[in-house]
């Protein structure tokens, strides 16, 4: 049962990589090329390459502090539970606003028009801040698991 759980949490983990990789990409080449004010566009995909940062070191601290030796000593698990879903909260924070104060900047409205890539990229965003959403609520709850667990 631990192990289904484990493998589950790692294809989240692959999930998020490659939605972090989808967006990283589309930003830095699609919006450079269709936008013209290019301070607030570089401000955008400074955000995101921020978010992507952030996630990729919350990730090591992932399988250093739940998988790695150091999730036998309960100070150090829950300090380093504590530091990951701090990082995660910074980087759901950051792209989340940035996806917002991006959409208000091009005026996007999602009932009307034709669809364009700049939608496509907002809605990217936005299921990103869900799966790092959904990381942290795994992260709470495997947290308390741990503990009923260890207290049994």
């Amino acid at each position: 049962m631990l192990l289904f759980f484990m493998v589950l949490f790692f294809l989240e983990m692959v999930i998020v990589i490659l939605i972090f990789v989808c967006i990283y990409y589309t930003n830095i080449i699609i919006f450079t090329i269709i936008m013209n004010d290019t301070s607030y566009i570089n401000s955008y995909v400074e955000n995101t390459k921020n978010t992507c940062f952030y996630i990729i070191c919350s990730i090591f601290l992932i399988f250093l502090f739940i998988f790695g030796p150091l999730n036998r000593f309960i100070i150090t698990s829950v300090m380093g539970r504590l530091i990951i879903i701090a990082v995660l909260l910074y980087a759901l924070y950051q792209n989340t606003v940035s996806t917002m104060n991006f959409s208000k900047f091009t005026n996007t409205v999602f009932t009307d028009g034709p669809w364009t890539t700049i939608k496509t990229n907002i809605i990217c965003s936005y299921v990103f801040s869900l799966f790092i959403l959904f990381l942290i609520l795994k992260i709470i709850g495997g947290s308390f698991q741990q503990t009923i667990n260890q207290t049994i």
